[in-house]
């Protein structure tokens, strides 16, 4: 019995560039891509690596960095209390 050799492909999305880290067996590589479109990324992948497209996108997680555009602020209700004290 062999294991199934670990596979592992992370792609950062952040101003305009992908880096892409990838994993598989003893095999690892990274490299910068002047590209945020997920098609060309998964493409350049499977050329780089020798996977199917299908196995790429299968195996790639991507993870997108807006500079916090994305994040959505949750302070902002605030409860009014501290106006609506009894003045007693």
């Amino acid at each position: 019995e062999h294991e199934a050799e670990e596979r592992q492909i992370e792609v950062e999305i952040e101003d305009g560039q992908a880096k892409v880290k990838i994993e598989i067996g003893d095999t690892k590589s990274k490299f910068t891509l002047e590209t945020t479109d997920k098609n060309a990324i998964i493409e350049e992948v499977a050329k780089r690596t020798g996977l199917s497209v299908e196995d790429a996108t299968n195996l790639i997680k991507f993870e997108e960095e807006d500079n916090g555009e994305i994040e959505e602020e949750v302070e902002i209700e605030k409860t009014n209390e501290e106006n609506s004290t009894g003045g007693k």
